[in-house]
């Protein structure tokens, strides 16, 4: 029973403040329990309501979107000057598998976007967000460059 009486309290209106506590809470009166479920004895006409209602539904429009951040599209710095790239492989993977294949050779830069590169022997056209560039040795770029290892005899 306390909360009802509680209820009781707080909407009954106060002569000296001219409002309830409720009122000066909530800003506006709140409805007792009683109050939940008026009885109206308005006959609506159908045809009326019907009309009504679809002049209300034409005019609902929906929200337009908005975009409240722009992202700025993650560009690695050295991407425009390497010479070879890595290519992410977008495929279910084995564990230990790498994720990223190559170095392949970029042919060339066809917008900021997109790369055209020498995938095998083929001109293979490649997103800026699948490839990474490749930071390769000047030996590893020539294939002929091997270290001879020179073995002394033992005497």
């Amino acid at each position: 029973m306390l909360p009802n009486v509680l209820l009781g309290l707080r909407t009954f209106l106060k002569e000296d403040l001219k409002s309830s506590a409720a009122e000066m809470f909530y800003g506006t009166t709140i409805r007792m329990p009683k109050e939940f479920f008026e009885d109206l004895d308005v006959n609506v006409d159908p045809a009326t309501f019907i009309g009504d209602f679809r002049d209300l539904v034409r005019k609902i429009r929906p929200t337009p979107s908005a975009h409240h951040s722009k992202q700025k599209m993650l560009r690695l710095k050295e991407i425009d000057k390497c010479s070879h790239v890595f290519i992410r492989t977008d495929a279910v993977k084995l564990p230990l598998e790498p994720p990223y294949s190559g170095p392949f050779e970029v042919v060339y830069r066809n917008s900021d976007r997109v790369f055209t590169l020498n995938v095998n022997g083929k001109e293979v056209v490649v997103s800026v967000d699948r490839i990474k560039p490749a930071f390769l040795a000047k030996t590893d770029t020539q294939q002929d460059a091997q270290p001879e290892i020179a073995v002394q005899p033992r005497t």
